[in-house]
Formats: structure tokens, sequence, C-alpha cells
């Protein structure tokens, strides 16, 4: 069996295994849940415009925290009442972290890539998106939360089986954001010489697009000294 196929594998098993439990079961509601009015969520289109309708940054902490809030629960709302809508259960997880605590933030990122983490998200009306992205992105992000908790090694795994498995359905941008967080995994674990391969491939790879994706250009450097941290470690 290829290493691929075994990747592949791997991260189908890794994705089910939060399936038997409901979102309900898995992310509490908040003690303020019922203090915020209920905005009602169909479709993505509703999302959307809920999600543009109202800033997101750069306003007093407490309207942010209020918008945010009613976003968390519209969404909250709509994962329980629309399990059979994928594209809009991704995208709420995705999004709903602006109001989450920081306890909810993980539990929520782990419930999106235990139970879709084969999801596909839609590349309409944007020339640079992968059908991957989201579930890498997200993914990415549970890393880094993995290892500020010490998992270090179930982290590094995580983006590893991602990459192998979905690799090719992810933006080059994120490819490059994905491996410099590898990377500096590696150098606060083990740096092993098939740890030096894998990043060496990407780096040859990427190497190759950064002058024709500007997403690529503008991360690269930041990659690029990982890769040359990782690559001097002495084994």
């Amino acid at each position: 069996m290829s290493r691929n196929l075994l990747a592949a594998l791997s991260f189908a098993i890794l994705c089910a295994c939060g399936s038997g439990e409901t979102f309900e079961t898995k992310i509490p509601k908040p003690e303020w849940y019922d203090s915020i009015e209920l905005v009602e969520l169909n479709n993505v289109g509703e999302l959307d415009s809920l999600w543009r309708g109202k800033k997101r940054c750069c306003i007093d902490e407490s309207m942010l925290l209020a918008n945010n809030r009613e976003f968390y629960k519209a969404c909250y709302e709509a994962i329980t009442n629309n399990p059979e809508n994928e594209e809009l259960v991704v995208k709420c997880l995705w999004l709903m972290d602006a109001g989450a605590d920081k306890d909810q933030r993980i539990g929520i990122s782990r419930f999106l890539v235990e139970n879709f983490g084969n999801h596909k998200n839609s590349v309409e009306h944007c020339r640079n998106c992968s059908p991957g992205d989201t579930v890498a992105r997200v993914t990415k992000d549970l890393a880094r939360m993995e290892k500020a908790q010490g998992q270090i090694d179930h982290a590094i795994s995580l983006l590893e089986d991602l990459l192998d498995s979905r690799g090719d359905e992810v933006s080059h941008w994120i490819q490059v954001e994905i491996y410099e967080v590898l990377g500096g995994m590696y150098l606060s674990s083990v740096v092993t010489n098939e740890r030096k391969d894998r990043l060496n491939s990407a780096y040859n790879r990427l190497s190759g697009v950064r002058r024709e994706d500007n997403g690529v250009e503008r991360r690269f450097e930041r990659f690029e000294i990982t890769y040359k941290d990782v690559m001097a470690r002495q084994l």
C-alpha cells in the first residue's frame, strides 16, 4: 500500500472518530447564551449576510463582543437545526470561533476536523481558492492549539496527515503557512531525516510558484527562515 493511500486512510479514520457525538454534546452552550437574541440562519446566503452585516474588528470591545456572540448563537442554532446542510454547518464552525471562549474554540475546531475532514468548500467567485482550504486552515489552527496544550506529537500528525491526504486540494499560500507551522513544530520536537525530506520537498515545489502567486510570495520569507533552521539542525 502506498504512503499516500496510507495517509488518506489515516486521515479518514481521524475524521470519523468524533462522529458518534452530536454538536450539542461536544460543545455545550456558554453561560451567556440565553442573554443573546437569536438571529435565524437557514442557508449560507443568510450566514454571509449576517457575518458581513456587522463589524468584526476595530470597534468598541463591548460592541464587538455583542456582535460576535450574536453570530455564535445564530450559528449554534443553525448547526443543530440543519445538520444535513454540510456547507452551512462547516462554514458556521469555521467562523463562529470569533464569538467563542478559549476553551470553546478548540472544541469547535476539533468537531469540524473530526467530522468534516473531507469537506470541499465552494471555490465559486474565488480565483485563488481550493476545495480543501477551509479544512486546512482549521486544521492548522487546531494543531497550534494542540501544541499549546502540550500535544505536539498529535499536532504534527494532524498537519502531516492533512498534507498527505489533501495537499493537492489546498491553495499554495495556505500550504506555505502550514509548512512554516510544521517546521516550527519539528524544531520544538525532533528533527529527523524524514522530516527534513518532507520540508525540503515542499520548499522546492513551492519555490517554483512563489513568483507567480502573490499569496505565496508574501508568506515565503517566514517559511524560508524556518526551513533553513530545520535543514541546519544536526541529527
